[in-house]
């Protein structure tokens, strides 16, 4: 079974306003990453790996074990939220990602994709 295809992520960006750090003024977003498990396997989230872009082409890369702390185990049908955030120096920006699981059942790991989203202060994308 390719399990990754049966795991579910959807992700809603709100944009937050501008971050004032020293010198530096970021546009700040958050974003609700739901996880759902349609697989018939018990599968937990290990780690995470964010690759995030400014329009100026800067990039950040973030990666580390679970998410917000945690490490969840999700059963068939069952899935998770979670918000965290995002600082970038333009208006406008992308997120991709991965998240690494393991299959409880066969002790086997897998990834899953996170599908470019984009990170935009309102108006800019009308």
């Amino acid at each position: 079974m390719n399990i990754e295809a049966y795991v579910d992520i959807s992700v809603k960006v709100e944009y937050l306003g501008v971050e004032e750090r020293g010198r530096l003024f970021q546009h700040a977003f958050a974003y609700k990453i739901r996880i759902t498990n349609f697989s018939t396997h018990n599968i937990q989230l290990l780690d995470r790996h964010w690759w995030i872009f400014d329009s100026d082409g800067k990039l950040t890369e973030v990666s580390g074990e679970g998410v917000v702390g945690q490490t969840p185990t999700f059963a068939p049908n069952q899935d998770f939220e979670y918000t965290s955030w995002a600082l970038i120096d333009t208006h406008i920006g992308t997120m991709k990602g991965e998240f690494g699981f393991i299959d409880l059942e066969t002790d086997t790991r897998f990834v899953v994709q996170i599908p470019e989203f984009t990170l935009a202060h309102p108006g800019v994308l009308q």
